[in-house]
């Protein structure tokens, strides 16, 4: 196995719902870290030979965006904190090669992100590093996100979910901002093109139907019609059961009128099932 210049890296094994690793992620950082990227206050040392210098907390905050788990803080002789990653078992820093020894990663706070992103220029370089991060990933012109990544997009998503479905924008606004706010780890998940949404499919309790206790439930799955047939709906459909699993949801289910579909994606039809306000009943498939 390729050595990494990083902390952890020998046990960096836990994956996003792209198949994304910390040590994938390390390689892309490498060629992005920048003296912008770098606190202001250690700006002036930075250097392509010391990279890692002063990156972080913006770099824990986003490997958090794409794992999840906890950011951490070594505490420092200057009275602040050395941030790096746990995500269960896994321990990680990204950024550890810029100390000249080992630092002690046990018993170390949580840091959180409302508190270091009162300073403007902290997030202001965190959004610079996670857009130059999501930058590097499409290789085929799509660049498949959780809106935890890109909250931003928050309002832009549900106006467009709003648009190809029934349901209230306010219902989309309110799902995301739980989402968004880790009151629910039930995500959403997009597919961007020249940075507009494409794609897109979500994680809710129930996708207004009478078996409630089929749970929970993908929903809103579409694909703009001049982006079809690219595989668009089928990475996001992986993602979403990929992301579940990582966090212990497991299995899930979807309702549909579509046959033959799912199936290639390892969806399984399981039952007949209702939706509210419709005539017939609807096809409901399980991926377990």
């Amino acid at each position: 196995m390729e050595k990494y210049n990083f902390y952890g890296w020998e046990t960096a094994d836990i994956k996003d719902c792209r198949g994304l690793t910390p040590r994938d992620c390390y390689n892309i950082l490498s060629e992005i870290w920048s003296a912008d990227t770098c606190a202001p206050r250690m700006r002036a040392e930075w250097s392509p030979a010391n990279k890692t210098l002063g990156q972080c907390s913006v770099t824990a905050f986003l490997m958090q965006d794409i794992f999840g788990g906890e950011v951490r803080g070594v505490p420092l002789g200057d009275g602040g904190f050395h941030c790096f990653n746990a995500v269960g078992e896994c321990v990680f820093d990204l950024t550890s090669a810029q100390f000249g020894e080992a630092l002690d990663y046990s018993d170390c706070p949580v840091q959180l992100r409302e508190v270091h992103f009162q300073k403007e220029e902290k997030r202001l370089r965190y959004e610079l590093l996670k857009a130059r991060f999501f930058a590097r990933l499409p290789a085929d012109g799509y660049c498949f996100v959780t809106l935890r990544e890109m909250p931003d997009l928050k309002e832009t998503a549900a106006k467009w979910f709003h648009s190809k479905w029934s349901a209230p924008e306010e219902a989309y606004l309110e799902c995301m901002e739980q989402y968004l706010t880790r009151a629910t780890e039930y995500g959403w998940y997009l597919c961007l093109y020249s940075g507009r949404v494409v794609g897109g499919l979500g994680v809710i309790e129930n996708d207004f139907h009478d078996r409630k206790d089929l749970s929970p439930n993908v929903c809103a799955v579409y694909t703009e019609p001049e982006h079809r047939r690219k595989g668009v709906a089928g990475r996001l459909l992986n993602m979403a059961v990929e992301d579940m699993r990582s966090k212990g949801i497991s299995p899930l289910y979807l309702l549909t009128d579509h046959t033959g579909f799912y199936e290639r994606y390892g969806w399984e039809f399981f039952c007949m099932a209702q939706g509210d306000g419709e005539p017939y009943k609807s096809r409901m498939y399980i991926h377990r």
